[in-house]
């Protein structure tokens, strides 16, 4: 009767420790979580499936789903934006997510969409194409969240055929809804590019947010791009709408467009 009992407990320990899988409508989707209901993240369709919980799409819908990436992920293929509003925390743990996003529609032309929560410790690399409004190498509305510890090591390609404006930005395009933002100790590293083909014209970008319609602070940030082959006009080195920005400690290697005062 002893053995018995200590196999049940055994057993019951082993299933409190072993990896949840979440649920959808038609079963299990890939992506785990751990005993703490973190989700675990650690291919391109674990992003693709957690984008899905945040959405709501088939799954009960999470906000504040809290995430960590385990790996480096190649998410060149089969590309989902991580859309809806990201209220939890996502800890890159110094991982690095490759893209190659191509993107037709406005606020479609970043890894992440709506950011109140916090995105921290995580690198994106590749290419960022969006040939109408709001790309960004983090996301493309930060909305009184923060972004912590992150490296863009990205080409933006952009063109709005329409007038220009792009709104693109290294980490973020625009900070809008709410005041509060905060973007410490990040990096952009990397282009802006005009789309190859009819759009031709690529302007309104800012080096580190493409416009601050919301007040953000930003510190210890580092640009360092090549804006040789843009449109500078209505361009700024850290961020367009500079009234709504907070800064201290900086730096860049090129200047762009107007002066942030």
């Amino acid at each position: 009767m002893k053995s018995l009992r200590k196999f049940w407990a055994a057993l019951m320990i082993l299933c409190m420790c072993a990896p949840v899988l979440a649920q959808d409508a038609e079963g299990t989707l890939q992506i785990q979580q751990d005993e703490n209901g973190v989700y675990q993240i650690g291919t391109a369709q674990d992003l693709r499936d957690f984008a899905a919980i945040l959405a709501g799409d088939g799954v009960t819908k999470d906000e504040n789903a809290n995430a960590v990436i385990t790996a480096d992920i190649d998410y060149t293929e089969n590309f989902r934006q991580i859309g809806g509003n990201i209220r939890g925390i996502i800890d890159g743990r110094g991982h690095t997510i490759t893209v190659d996003i191509r993107a037709t529609e406005d606020k479609r032309g970043s890894l992440f969409n709506f950011l109140y929560g916090t995105i921290k410790n995580l690198v994106v690399a590749g290419r960022i194409e969006n040939t109408a409004k709001y790309a960004a190498g983090i996301c493309s509305f930060l909305r009184g969240g923060i972004i912590q510890n992150c490296i863009v090591k990205a080409d933006i390609y952009g063109g709005n055929l329409d007038n220009a404006d792009a709104t693109a930005g290294g980490i973020v395009a625009q900070t809008d809804n709410v005041d509060g933002g905060v973007i410490d100790n990040c990096a952009f590293i990397g282009s802006f590019r005009p789309v190859e083909g009819d759009y031709i014209l690529f302007n309104s970008c800012g080096g580190l947010v493409g416009w601050a319609d919301k007040k953000v602070t930003i510190s210890n940030c580092l640009i360092a791009i090549d804006v040789s082959q843009m449109d500078q006009t209505s361009c700024n080195t850290i961020s367009r709408n500079p009234g709504n920005v907070s800064i201290s400690n900086v730096y860049y290697t090129n200047a762009m467009g107007e002066p942030f005062t």
